[in-house]
């Protein structure tokens, strides 16, 4: 009887970058035998600001001190992720987590034996949470007083699904998530195609619309980008059960 394996849709720009870590990903999953192939659509990874639709440029937040190539590559990664929402509609794949490439498995067993069949959205797979209205009180403080305990009692249950609680955070990176069923990212199209507000990173746009109502602890992938982000012009960490860890140190 075959495997009943989750499909993994990989985001990787056609860049120096984009290569060195798909090898990465190859060296990473040989050497934990995950015999799990990555699906890649390097047609929709487009890198010309005009190939993008009209109503992401006219939406996107582009504040005064944001540089014009980190607006464009705002605009560029928020379409793809358009694009491989609307083939996953197309073909009606379910059972998918789309991740970019930076995202590396952790448990690999989630990919063959954690598919979620009652659930009623898509599940993050590894992200950071934060304080859930201000950036300027995400500091350490409130992440040992309120995020703390969550991860706690996170560790503590036996559910491996958690529903998220945006009274006491928020989340972001959006590198590993698991869509259960088509009709899951139907809604986040459906959610972009009626929205008149202010569009800025996938993944925060998706976080500050609550359009995603779970997550999975333990994080079945750790996001390690070795310093170096394609999307910004900083990045601090590897991002694993849901917080920072210093480089080396997992």
């Amino acid at each position: 009887m075959p495997e009943k394996h989750i499909r993994t849709i990989l985001m990787s720009m056609d860049s120096e970058t984009g290569k060195l870590r798909r090898e990465k990903i190859h060296k990473w999953n040989t050497n934990q035998s995950l015999k799990n192939d990555y699906e890649r659509y390097p047609e929709f990874a487009i890198t010309d600001i005009n190939l993008v639709e009209d109503k992401i440029k006219n939406r996107m937040k582009k504040p005064y001190n944001l540089t014009e190539d980190i607006w464009n590559k705002k605009c560029l990664h928020f379409q793809h992720y358009i694009y491989l929402l609307r083939k996953i509609v197309s073909d009606k794949i379910n059972h998918v987590v789309i991740c970019e490439d930076d995202a590396l498995v952790r448990h690999p067993g989630f990919l063959f034996y954690g598919r979620v069949e009652d659930i009623d959205g898509p599940i993050i797979l590894g992200s950071k949470l934060h304080h859930p209205t201000s950036w300027k009180l995400d500091n350490k403080k409130y992440f040992k007083e309120v995020i703390e305990p969550c991860l706690q009692e996170f560790s503590e249950s036996n559910n491996n699904v958690k529903v998220i609680d945006y009274n006491k955070y928020r989340w972001s990176c959006s590198a590993c998530i698991y869509y259960p069923k088509w009709e899951h990212a139907q809604k986040i199209l459906d959610y972009y195609n009626n929205d008149k507000k202010q569009l800025t990173w996938f993944d925060l746009w998706v976080s500050k619309n609550k359009l995603i109502k779970y997550l999975y602890y333990p994080s079945v992938f750790e996001i390690n980008d070795e310093g170096l982000s394609q999307l910004n012009t900083s990045a601090g960490g590897v991002i694993y059960n849901y917080k920072i860890h210093n480089y080396g140190t997992l």
